[in-house]
């Protein structure tokens, strides 16, 4: 992976203000955090607080990323709002593409992990999917 990819991470939500800020939180320590470009969050009619905790984490001062929120006026499907992330991109898409709920919980090492191996893929057309991240555990250590 070339040193001047970039990440763009897309973030479909729907009522999730107990799980944004841990996301965020997440997102900032992430190893190839300079690499991320833009996260776009789509946040699905909500009834919450979801987009003013996002606006607030936006203002501050120590926050790193270009932060865009998208409120839509109707409860869309997933897909839905994913694609209306990648619009909020324009023509200047990242070489990388992200896309998660809100509510996720990675393992601590997963996405610099999952990064570390698309190293030497850059010329190739990957997607991923995933629903969750099994780990094996050894109960012998």
């Amino acid at each position: 992976m070339r040193n001047s990819y970039k990440v763009g991470i897309i973030v479909g939500t729907y009522n999730s203000e107990k799980y944004i800020i841990p996301l965020l939180l997440f997102f900032q320590q992430l190893t190839f955090n300079h690499h991320i470009e833009k996260i776009v969050f789509v946040d699905s009619a909500p009834t919450d607080k979801t987009v003013d905790l996002l606006k607030e984490y936006k203002k501050d001062s120590h926050n790193s990323h270009d932060i865009n929120i998208l409120r839509l006026n109707a409860n869309k499907c997933y897909a839905y709002c994913l694609n209306q992330g990648i619009d909020a991109f324009g023509q200047d898409l990242p070489n990388y593409l992200l896309f998660s709920n809100a509510d996720v919980i990675y393992p601590p090492h997963y996405l610099d992990d999952l990064f570390e191996e698309l190293k030497g893929y850059e010329s190739c057309n990957i997607g991923i999917v995933g629903s969750s991240v099994l780990v094996p555990i050894d109960k012998e250590k």
